[in-house]
């Protein structure tokens, strides 16, 4: 290390003679490490580094995991949607069917409100479900540095898996099958 300096130089001339005190200095240092020192070092650096990789690893599967946890509320919100628009569909059906008997006198107008009510709770509901979707498609679409206003496709859920394991692999205790309203060992 180099250093150069002045000491107690007066400010207002700026003049190494004027004053006896004033002083030039130059000096120059080499730090000689014990010994050991430079292998700990190295070794505390190649600590640090893999800790600096760890710490970038477990952002990366964060992330990863974010991505992954968006996408199937993508799909949980898509299949939510279909199912309340099929259900809307239906709502519509037995509202005009209702209206229908109320203006050949079958049917009473408390009936009449009731569909109507419903079907508009079920549209209201729709609209929610679908702002909620935007919102989620906007976060899938940040988390992979993709434009927030970039469409997102309709996600289907993937299909399960039904087919039976094999007896032979299948032990007692380990597999749980679902069945109706209860699950069997």
């Amino acid at each position: 290390m180099l250093t150069i300096g002045a000491v107690n130089v007066p400010v207002p001339d700026f003049s190494f003679r004027r004053d006896d005190m004033t002083m030039k200095m130059v000096t120059l240092e080499q730090e000689i490490p014990a010994p050991g020192k430079r292998a700990t070092a190295a070794r505390v650096a190649e600590a640090e580094l893999e800790v600096v990789r760890t710490m970038h690893a477990d952002h990366v599967n964060r992330l990863v995991a974010e991505v992954v946890d968006s996408y199937f509320e993508l799909a949980s919100l898509d299949a939510r949607i279909a199912i309340l628009r099929r259900s809307i569909e239906r709502l519509t059906r037995v509202s005009e069917s209702v209206r229908g008997r109320y203006r050949v006198g079958q049917g009473s107008l408390p009936d009449t409100l009731l569909a109507s009510v419903e079907e508009t709770k079920a549209r209201d509901r729709l609209r929610a479900l679908e702002a909620e979707r935007a919102v989620s498609a906007v976060r899938f679409n940040t988390l992979q540095a993709l434009p927030g206003a970039q469409t997102v496709d309709p996600v289907p859920l993937p299909q399960r898996d039904r087919a039976t394991p094999d007896p032979a692999i299948v032990s007692d205790g380990e597999l749980v099958l679902e069945r109706g309203e209860g699950a069997y060992v």
